[in-house]
């Protein structure tokens, strides 16, 4: 192999290094082969960064970091050293206490022990109920009765209702003293078993007599256990002072009493019966007010009266039979009811003086035939 020498233009050999010609497929030296692949081209290199505009970028890098780290850590103390605002409590408004009410004492009755009535030959608790002026539920209650059945003899206990007082203060004028409360003139007494008009009489310190007037009793020895009875009582005499002009103190006045029983002009007829005169009641009467119930013949002649403060009054058959004698015709008899009250003048004399008006009524009545005797 002939070796070539490079002329002109030279490069070196990658294998052995040296020079040959640029036009050389092979080295002549060592025989490696130079021919240039196709050339690729190479990546421009960069120009060269100056070092004064790095040290600027670098400066200006590291100043912008460290403000604002510094401005960061302002921001942060700032929320750490500010004050947190204490809530402001809202006041809640403090409710005003209500007064307490303080009720008016009211006004409690003394309990009234019940009647003690002792059931007679021919009763009905109707007629019961009705002499007492109570209702007949109220005595089947208090008696602890099914029914309406009783027999005579039998005791029965019969509520007595008392008026509630309505209350007022009075008001009096400056500089005046309220005048003492009077004591009772009178008391209400109720006969029990065994008891006598004396003996009441005694106990209480006034006389027979006044208690005679005060309840219209003709006879002392007809007074039954149960029976309620008014006893006036003695009034301590004042001390002597000037006379004051009395003011005369209006009593209440009662409506006429509505009459129920018998129908005006009704007939009424039969051997020995009693007949029934009942009215509705208009109001609890105060003590020493009765229903007065007066009868009269056809001829204007009254023939009895009744005080009592229930709502009727059974008249006996003998004092209708005594007014007509032996005539069997019917006989008109007018009846009237109206409310009495117990006066007692300075002498000691009792009478009794009209409450209100009057009701009027008329029957017939006559003897009848008598009744067939039962058979067995």
């Amino acid at each position: 192999m002939t070796e070539t020498r490079p002329s002109g233009p030279f490069r070196r050999c990658p294998q052995c290094g040296m020079p040959v010609s640029r036009r050389s497929r092979t080295c002549w030296r060592c025989g490696a082969d130079l021919a240039q692949p196709s050339e690729i081209p190479e990546p421009e290199p960069e120009p060269p960064i100056p070092w004064r505009s790095a040290l600027l970028g670098t400066a200006l890098v590291l100043l912008i970091l460290v403000g604002g780290s510094w401005w960061v850590l302002r921001l942060a103390r700032a929320a750490m050293t500010r004050p947190t605002p204490t809530p402001t409590e809202t006041p809640t408004p403090t409710r005003t206490p209500t007064p307490m009410f303080t009720p008016t004492p009211t006004w409690t009755p003394t309990p009234i022990p019940p009647l003690q009535h002792q059931v007679q030959a021919g009763e009905t608790l109707s007629d019961i109920a009705l002499r007492y002026g109570v209702p007949v539920d109220a005595i089947r209650q208090l008696n602890n009765l099914s029914g309406d059945l009783i027999v005579a003899g039998q005791v029965l206990l019969v509520p007595v209702y008392t008026p509630t007082p309505i209350l007022a203060t009075p008001t009096l004028p400056p500089g005046v003293t309220p005048s003492p409360t009077p004591q009772p003139d009178k008391i209400v007494h109720v006969v029990q078993p065994g008891e006598t008009l004396l003996a009441i009489a005694q106990r209480y310190g006034v006389s027979l007599q006044v208690i005679q007037a005060a309840n219209g009793i003709a006879n002392p020895e007809r007074i039954q256990a149960g029976q309620t009875l008014v006893i006036p009582l003695a009034t301590p005499t004042p001390a002597p002072g000037p006379t004051p002009t009395p003011t005369p103190t209006p009593e209440p006045t009662y409506p006429p009493p509505p009459l129920l029983y018998p129908p005006d002009g009704a007939r009424v007829e039969g051997p020995g019966l009693p007949v029934l005169l009942q009215w509705a009641s208009i109001g609890r009467l105060e003590i020493g007010e009765w229903y007065e119930v007066r009868l009269f013949r056809e001829d204007g002649a009254e023939i009895g009266n009744f005080r009592t403060q229930s709502t009727a009054w059974h008249v006996p058959a003998t004092l209708l039979q005594a007014a007509v004698g032996e005539d069997s015709d019917f006989h008109t008899f007018r009846w009237t009811v109206q409310v009495v009250r117990r006066v007692v003048e300075q002498d000691g004399t009792v009478r009794f003086i009209p409450a209100g008006p009057a009701s009027a009524r008329t029957f017939r009545w006559r003897v009848g035939e008598p009744l067939p005797a039962p058979t067995r």
